[in-house]
């Protein structure tokens, strides 16, 4: 089914249901044009794929006034939609670097090496795009406004999440890979250190798959942020999560009961991230 397009009045006279239904059926739509029907029906049902319509009907956002739930609506679409831009670049790899019949010699190539920058560059601009989306659809369903401050993002949601009685605070580790992220990958991209740069001039064979995967440290993090969301949103405690090691204790942390010890851990994950 084809979506009509509408103008931006057309879109502000919308109901807010109305609104997250147009924005899902552009998601999906999305999905159906890339994948096809088999694919697109499998991920539908899946408990953490994800959807403007879920977090509209939630618990916590339901007690919300009509113009909170549509900013909510908007922060949501534009975080999800800003994901498929990324997902996008992840799909161009294998038509422009991993041709078919693909080895280390492909490195060789000057054209190779250039695609393979552009689009690590991209995926890690627009990964760290979606988390800064993220960050506020985070605090705007805490708080009820948008951040304010002339500090970073990443100061104010930190200290914002600081908090064991916050019950956001479930993601102060992905806050902190994102923060992790930006100083090792978004930061010299953009204030011209980039290290793609070196990779090109050197003709750089990535050593293992973890160097070629490096960029999508970021967007793996993003893909595991909706179910748990979902959870909290409708008065329950995120039992899951993707990570490491680390994440996974402070997960444990997150579902006792000791106000103490999620203070302390919580201390600990932020005290990483310095007075940034």
């Amino acid at each position: 089914m084809m979506i009509t397009q509408i103008t931006k009045e057309e879109i502000r006279d919308l109901t807010v249901k109305e609104l997250a239904e147009r924005m899902d059926a552009i998601l999906e739509q999305n999905e159906l044009e890339r994948y096809g029907p088999e694919r697109l029906k499998s991920k539908k049902d899946f408990p953490g794929e994800p959807s403007v319509l879920k977090i509209l009907n939630s618990n916590h956002v339901q007690k919300m006034d009509e113009e909170k739930q549509r900013k909510i609506c908007h922060l949501s679409f534009s975080t999800m939609l800003q994901m498929e831009f990324s997902n996008v670049a992840s799909a161009a790899s294998n038509h422009f670097v991993y041709v078919p019949g693909f080895t280390d010699d492909n490195w060789k190539s000057v054209k190779t090496q250039v695609n393979s920058a552009a689009l690590d560059q991209f995926q890690i601009i627009s990964s760290r795009i979606s988390m800064e989306y993220f960050m506020e659809l985070l605090y705007f369903l805490g708080e009820g406004e948008r951040i304010k401050t002339k500090d970073s993002t990443f100061k104010k949601v930190k200290k914002w999440l600081n908090n064991p009685d916050n019950r956001f605070s479930y993601f102060a580790v992905h806050i902190l890979r994102a923060f992790e992220f930006d100083r090792s990958f978004r930061t010299p991209e953009v204030h011209a250190s980039s290290k793609l740069h070196g990779h090109v001039l050197r003709l750089q064979i990535p050593k293992t798959s973890e160097d070629c995967n490096s960029h999508l440290q970021l967007t793996n993090v993003m893909n595991g942020v909706w179910q748990p969301l979902l959870n909290i949103l409708n008065d329950e405690k995120a039992c899951s999560m993707q990570g490491s090691k680390e994440d996974f204790k402070w997960l444990e942390s997150y579902l006792h009961d000791s106000n103490e010890d999620k203070t302390s851990f919580l201390q600990s994950i932020f005290d990483q991230m310095g007075s940034g």
